[in-house]
């Protein structure tokens, strides 16, 4: 079976970044558009993959298209693409892409969207005005937060970036970062001091080192070589691998509802002037699972950003 490679004027390169595929074998992903590039100096595009026809995705009005970091979280089952997209002014806006439309979901002009869920429930990142007892203002732009967006609602989430001062007119800014949401409304992340963190409910859980990059839809989370259970870490055992200075550290992808856990682990390095560090992929399960969160048994349940349970989507 030969690679499917973008075309129709996309980058015709091997491979394509921020990949993502959902229950119906659509795959949707980031490209070069060398077409455009003597234009735009550097055009990336979105591009979705469906029964052998390739859709771009366009733009906002600007050059440039990305799915969301973790290209996993940017396409669901029903069709419904997010990540960012310049506008026309060359600002950096979160979208929504469905049935062929284009639709600008950012609350300010430097936003992104970064996961979607099969509800159409959509997070990210976005600026926000700095707070009147702040003396200090990033170097490079305004604070950000977390933001969550649902049929044109948006709410901020109490979750934000981190400013460090370097002298009496600025700071160095860490953004806080969103890694998943599952069917429940639950979102998993890092803020900006570096700690991880579970929304759900409209309360925030603070998770410390552990670092989540993949949650389903019991509530349990995985990251590093460690899964989160109400609570509890158990540790996988896996190696990281250090090269002076530099530590490189096993990375959990995803997990499943059967609670098993995929992703990649550090094992050595290539020889040469220029080494680079090798991976072997692992797959984690136990023989007996202990279950999800308290009320995960309830498919039925889902959480409104108000905090408050529904039985639906409609």
């Amino acid at each position: 079976m030969e690679p499917i490679l973008p075309r129709n004027g996309l980058s015709k390169k091997p491979g394509a970044d921020h990949v993502a595929i959902n229950v119906w074998g659509w795959v949707a992903g980031t490209s070069r558009n060398s077409a455009a590039a003597t234009e735009c100096q550097f055009d990336s595009r979105c591009f979705l993959w469906q029964s052998d026809a390739i859709t771009d995705l366009g733009t906002l009005g600007g050059c440039d298209c990305s799915l969301a970091r973790f290209g996993r979280n940017s396409l669901n089952d029903r069709g419904q693409i997010v990540g960012w997209s310049r506008s026309s002014y060359g600002d950096t806006r979160a979208f929504l892409w469905e049935g062929g439309v284009m639709t600008d979901i950012g609350p300010s002009a430097y936003s992104f969207a970064e996961a979607i869920n099969n509800r159409g429930q959509v997070v990210g990142i976005t600026e926000s005005p700095p707070e009147d007892t702040d003396p200090y203002v990033p170097l490079s732009g305004m604070p950000t937060h977390v933001f969550l967006w649902e049929s044109g609602h948006l709410s901020d989430l109490p979750i934000k970036g981190l400013c460090r001062p370097v002298d009496d007119f600025g700071c160095e800014y860490r953004d806080p970062t969103v890694n998943g949401i599952n069917e429940r409304g639950h979102v998993i992340g890092v803020d900006g001091a570096g700690r991880g963190f579970l929304w759900r409910r409209g309360v925030v859980q603070d998770l410390g080192s552990f670092h989540p990059t993949a949650i389903n839809d019991r509530g349990q989370v995985a990251g590093g070589d460690q899964l989160w259970e109400n609570g509890a870490i158990i540790d996988f055992g896996l190696p990281s691998l250090c090269l002076g200075i530099q530590c490189y550290h096993p990375l959990a992808a995803d997990i499943n509802e059967q609670g098993q856990v995929v992703g990649a682990y550090p094992f050595g390095v290539t020889e040469g002037p220029h080494p680079r560090v090798l991976y072997h992929g692992f797959l984690w399960s136990r023989t007996r699972d202990h279950g999800g969160d308290d009320d995960s048994d309830d498919e039925s349940d889902h959480d409104s950003d108000d905090g408050s349970d529904h039985d639906s989507d409609d």
